[in-house]
């Protein structure tokens, strides 16, 4: 019997997905794997980002402006 993924559970990125999905050029999402800002693994030849790295660095980038740079 063949196991099937739940609907809510998503493939994780390839590089071009993850250049669309942060819109830069695949360089520059390989080289975010290379720093290790994104979490990366292969399969085979290919890679692949998990969703969660994803969002932990879009979360770290995230721009907070405090009261001092608002005024």
């Amino acid at each position: 019997m063949p196991l099937l993924e739940p609907e809510s559970v998503k493939p994780d990125l390839t590089p071009t997905a993850t250049t669309r999905e942060l819109r830069v050029t695949r360089t520059a999402v390989l080289k975010l794997v290379l720093s290790e800002e994104l979490n990366a693994y292969k399969v085979g030849q290919r890679l692949r980002i998990t969703h969660s790295s994803l969002g932990a660095y879009l979360d770290r980038q995230r721009f907070m402006p405090n009261e001092e740079s608002v005024a």
